[in-house]
């Protein structure tokens, strides 16, 4: 099975007090994530996250506690996004190795998937151009097609969006998802209705 997430910001103090996360500590967010997620998510299963998995580096050994086999792509926070590569292979080929050497397969930042036979959606940690103008214009999706889109970034502001005709977008970050990924079934009744 296909789980979905983003957002995790392992490692992140203030993102408890930003998104107003039920969590005292950071440690005690570190290891809630981590039940939430192995309470849905077995070894087998696939993992997509849509970015922001930590603050940096310092939190990848976390991932090895994680069930399933995860996929990033790359947020505006995963050190491993093209943001803080700009024409330095080197440097780019460099950070990602440690996204690999701590289990993960590192994605582009934007691709698009099939969820069944009927349903391909665009994955992306950025909402659709023209979605909270905040910047990293370059990096979001123009809507094109009827492909509903997957992201994160916006935490708490929206589950899902219907906005200027564009196709649905689905924000699969984990604070409007109970602290836990969603799955495929999930997105796909989301999706259809």
């Amino acid at each position: 099975m296909k789980f979905f997430t983003a957002d995790l910001h392992f490692g992140h103090a203030n993102i408890i007090k930003y998104c107003n996360r039920p969590f005292v500590s950071v440690l005690d967010m570190n290891d809630g994530l981590i039940d939430r997620w192995n309470a849905r998510v077995s070894p087998s299963d696939e993992v997509y996250v849509l970015g922001d998995f930590s603050l940096g580096t310092s939190q990848l050994e976390l991932r090895k506690r994680l069930n399933g086999i995860v996929f990033l792509v790359p947020g505006n926070h995963d050190k491993c996004h093209q943001v803080f590569h700009k024409n330095k292979p080197e440097k780019f080929h460099a950070v990602t190795t440690k996204y690999y050497d701590a289990g993960f397969i590192v994605l582009p930042e934007q691709l698009d998937l099939s969820l069944s036979d009927d349903v391909r959606v665009r994955l992306c940690h950025l909402p659709y151009k023209g979605i909270d103008e905040e910047g990293l214009q370059k990096f979001r999706l123009e809507p094109s097609e009827e492909r509903a889109l997957l992201c994160g970034h916006v935490h708490q502001s929206w589950k899902t969006l219907n906005h200027n005709n564009y196709p649905i977008q689905v924000n699969v970050g984990v604070d409007v998802w109970d602290y836990a990924p969603v799955s495929e079934s999930e997105i796909l009744e989301v999706i259809r209705g």
